[in-house]
C-alpha cells in the first residue's frame, strides 16, 4: 500500500529548505507526506499516530545522551517557545503503540550534522519497543532520496534500505516486508552469499534437514506497552494528573484512576503514591508543586477539609504555571452540587451523565488533547 510518511520537525517552518525537499522526495517515491503542524508536540504526535495511517516517521530533531536511560530527544512544547526534551524511552513507547507505524528516520538538525549526532538513538527506540529505526547523516541525503521512500513503499527490507542511502549511520529493527512484493527480501537473504550452481541442488543422498530455528518471541501486546510507558513516567515523577477527592469517595476515584492508566494517562493518587512511614504532607506538597493538571472530585459527602486546602495549593499553582483545575462531578453527586465558589467558573466534568463519555472529556481536559467527536 503507498502509506503515509509524517515529517516531524520542531520548530522548523514547513517551506523552509531542505526540510521541505523532504516532502518532495517522499511524494517522488509514490508516498503521501505530512507535516506534524502548528505545533509537533508530543500530544500532538500522540493524537496523530492515533489516527492509524501514518506508516514512517523523518523525525528531524536534536538529541542528548547522558547514558543509555538518560537519552533524550527534543519536541516541541505546548507551553512556550522553548523546546521539551522527551526521554527516549518514553517516545518509543509512544511509537510502539501506533496501530500502522513501521519504522522511523532520524535526521539531526542543523549544526547537528557530527557522524556521531543521534548515535545510539535507533537502537534505543528499537530496544524500547518501537519497530525500526534509522539514523541518517544529513537532511540533503534524504532529500535526494526518492529511490530511498519507492523502495520502502515497496517493502524492502531495512536492512537493503540502508545499503540505499550513502549517509546512513545506524538501523535497528526489521521492516516487514509488503505482501506479494517482488523485491522484499529478508536480512539473511539480503547478506547471504549466493551460491553455486554445482551446490544448488544436492544429491538426495546428501540432503539434510536443516536444525530447527526458535519462533522469534510475539510482540508485547498494546496493553504491555502501555503499562510499561506508564512505569516510565511513573519512575522519572511525571505523573499527568493529581487526584483530588474526600475519602469516602476513594472506591470511586480508584475506579476512575484505573480508567484512566488503561488510555495512558498517569494518576497521581495518595493511596498508591505515599508510602507508609513517611511524613505525607511535603510528599503531597512536592506532587501539587509538579504535576501538570488536578482533578477535584466532588461526590455525595461534598469537599472535605484537606481537599480543600489541595485546591487552594493548586489554584495558586493554576495562577503561576496554568495547569488545568479540572471539577469532576462523581455520579453520586446532588443535583445542585456546592463547589468551593474558585471552582464555579471552572468548565467541570459530570459523571452522572453518559453523553458526551466524561472518560472522554476528562482525558481532554487532563491531556490538552481535543477528542474526534462523531
Amino acid at each position: 500500500m503507498p502509506g503515509r510518511v509524517l515529517i516531524v520537525a520542531p520548530q522548523i517552518a514547513p517551506e523552509s529548505l531542505p526540510w521541505r525537499s523532504i516532502a518532495e522526495a517522499a511524494r517522488t517515491g509514490g508516498l503521501e507526506a505530512e507535516w506534524l503542524a502548528p505545533v509537533a508536540s508530543e500530544n500532538a504526535l500522540r493524537a496523530r499516530l492515533a489516527a492509524g495511517d501514518v506508516r514512517l516517521i523523518v523525525l528531524i530533531g536534536h538529541g542528548q545522551s547522558r547514558g543509555a536511560d538518560h537519552a533524550t530527544i527534543d519536541l516541541a512544547s505546548s507551553a512556550g517557545p522553548e523546546p521539551r526534551a522527551v526521554n527516549v524511552r518514553h517516545l518509543a513507547g509512544l511509537l510502539a503503540a501506533a496501530p500502522s507505524l513501521e519504522g522511523v528516520v532520524l535526521v539531526p538538525r542543523d549544526g547537528d550534522g557530527s557522524p556521531r549526532a543521534l548515535a545510539g538513538f535507533a537502537e534505543r527506540l528499537v530496544a524500547n519497543g518501537a519497530p525500526a529505526a534509522m539514523r541518517w547523516a544529513d537532511a540533503a541525503d534524504v532529500a535526494r532520496s526518492g529511490p530511498w521512500f519507492a523502495a520502502w513503499r515497496d517493502g524492502q527490507d531495512w536492512t537493503s534500505l540502508a545499503r540505499l542511502g550513502g549517509s546512513v549511520r545506524e538501523h535497528a529493527g526489521q521492516l516487514p516486508a509488503a505482501a506479494g512484493s517482488a523485491s522484499a527480501a529478508t536480512p539473511a537473504a539480503a547478506t547471504a552469499p549466493a551460491r553455486s550452481p554445482a551446490s544448488a541442488s544436492p544429491p538426495p543422498a546428501m540432503a539434510s534437514t536443516p536444525p530447527a530455528t526458535a519462533a522469534p518471541p510475539p510482540p508485547p501486546s498494546r496493553e504491555a506497552i502501555a503499562e510499561r510507558l506508564l512505569e516510565t513516567k511513573r519512575a522519572e515523577g511525571r505523573f499527568d494528573v493529581f487526584l483530588c477527592h474526600n475519602s469516602a469517595d476513594k472506591p470511586a476515584v480508584k475506579a476512575i484512576a484505573r480508567a484512566l492508566r488503561g488510555r495512558g494517562v498517569l494518576p497521581w493518587l495518595d493511596e498508591w503514591e505515599l508510602p507508609p512511614g513517611q511524613p505525607w504532607q511535603p510528599l503531597l506538597e512536592k506532587q501539587i508543586g509538579q504535576i501538570r493538571s488536578a482533578a477535584v472530585f466532588v461526590g455525595l459527602a461534598g469537599v472535605g477539609p484537606w481537599q480543600e486546602q489541595e485546591i487552594y495549593g493548586f489554584l495558586r499553582e493554576f495562577v503561576a504555571r496554568r495547569s488545568a483545575v479540572i471539577p469532576v462531578l462523581l455520579d453520586n453527586a446532588p443535583s445542585a452540587p456546592d463547589l468551593p465558589i474558585f471552582l464555579r467558573a471552572m468548565t467541570y466534568v459530570d459523571f452522572r451523565l453518559r453523553e458526551p463519555d466524561p472518560m472522554v472529556r476528562l482525558e481532554w481536559g487532563i491531556t490538552g488533547v481535543r477528542p474526534d467527536y462523531a
